[in-house]
């Protein structure tokens, strides 16, 4: 967004860009939604085949987290992940 755009914006617009772009937001809750719901989903310019991808792809995690929480258990498992995913996104 330029300065004049961002200048002739509303004002609930202009608080979005300033809360997105905060380094809480893009260091912190970004990659946590990248990682964990943003690649979850598929896209909808996607065919059948990368759909049925996706999917598959999300019922093997589901299938690893069940695995590893009924192990070691969730809390365990989310001290090993989330680190994981912090650090990965943020990079």
């Amino acid at each position: 967004m330029t300065l004049d755009e961002y200048r002739s914006s509303p004002l609930l617009r202009r608080i979005a860009y300033r809360l997105f772009r905060h380094p809480v937001v893009m260091f912190g809750l970004g990659p946590l939604f990248a990682f964990v719901i943003g690649q979850r989903f598929p896209t909808h310019q996607a065919g059948r085949r990368q759909i049925i991808s996706v999917l598959v792809t999300d019922a093997g995690l589901l299938a690893i987290v069940v695995a590893a929480s009924l192990t070691i258990g969730i809390k365990a498992y989310l001290l090993i992940q989330l680190p994981v995913i912090f650090i990965a996104g943020v990079l």
